[in-house]
């Protein structure tokens, strides 16, 4: 039974330690994604020239006259597609620290992780 229970706390001891956060580089090595550069990916794919003077905004099908416009329209129509792009950046440094770190979420500090890893809060995750 005390071999079990030896057993049974060496196991759990490695869920249990807390490891140290990746360091920006480490991150970027791995693919970091950056946020603000999604976004703006994420406008200029939606952004097309139908020719001079005339733009258009695939997500809607609207016509405007100059690409200005449609990144307007895009933040203030689509903001929730914009929100969907920030989310799956945050997600995906998440799984990226999880993974690479050897880690559990369990054993992780989530608070720190979430504040000073990614530096937003964790309310826009969910």
């Amino acid at each position: 039974m005390q071999d079990y229970n030896r057993n049974f706390e060496q196991k759990i001891a490695t869920f249990c330690q807390k490891s140290e956060p990746l360091t920006d580089d480490e991150c970027k090595a791995l693919g970091k994604k950056d946020e603000e550069i999604e976004v703006e990916k994420f406008i200029t794919s939606n952004t097309q020239e139908l020719g001079k003077d005339k733009w258009l905004c695939p997500l809607s099908g609207k016509k405007f006259k100059g690409p200005e416009f449609v990144r307007k329209h895009i933040q203030n129509k689509h903001e929730e597609k914009l929100q969907e792009v920030k989310k799956e950046v945050r997600l995906h440094l998440l799984h990226m620290l999880v993974v690479h770190s050897n880690t559990s979420i369990a054993s992780m500090d989530l608070f720190t992780l979430f504040s000073t890893v990614l530096r937003f809060p964790f309310s826009t995750i969910i």
